[in-house]
């Protein structure tokens, strides 16, 4: 039987026009842009900008490796942002998500995050997924407590950030 989690996240209906798309070389620059638009340093588990040449290293590694996932999200061929899986163990991913501004609070974001969970978990159904959100930072919370993550604690590891997950089964995805 599955957990209350585990049936929201399985019933609740997906938004049509999202698509996820893996990213490509050719989306370095456009992913810069929008990491470092105000709006999302403000958020940022960082807090920060991220200089050209940072980004540039961990971009390229990114895509040669299988570490990191990088999924561009669109609604109708419009790209709205990006949305991540980083490998931290090796049944766990941490999972990040941010939309161009114009685009948040239409509940997008959540139809993203979804998709995303469900196409890792179809290929790798033992994968837990863990998402690290500023406690400031409501938006994201309320987005992924909607997506089907539970609130796990005020964490320790990284103060000022909740720690959620979601865990899938057989039934789920």
């Amino acid at each position: 039987m599955m957990d209350e989690v585990s049936r929201d996240f399985a019933v609740a209906p997906l938004h049509s026009g999202i698509a996820l798309r893996p990213a490509r070389i050719e989306d370095m620059e456009q992913l810069f842009e929008w990491r470092n638009l105000p709006e999302n340093i403000a958020t940022a588990t960082s807090g920060r900008p991220v200089l050209w040449v940072e980004h540039q290293r961990w971009f390229s590694e990114s895509l040669r490796g299988d570490e990191h996932q990088i999924f561009i999200i669109f609604e109708n061929e419009n790209p709205l942002g990006q949305l991540r899986f980083d490998r931290v163990a090796l049944f766990e991913r941490v999972v990040s998500i941010y939309l161009i501004p114009r685009h948040t609070g239409r509940g997008l974001g959540v139809v993203a995050i979804r998709l995303g969970c469900t196409e890792i978990w179809r290929t790798d159904p033992l994968t837990k997924f863990t998402a690290w959100i500023r406690a400031d930072n409501e938006r994201s919370l309320r987005a992924f407590i909607r997506a089907g993550f539970h609130l796990d604690e005020l964490s320790e590891q990284k103060p000022e950030h909740y720690r959620l997950s979601l865990e899938l089964s057989n039934t789920t995805a």
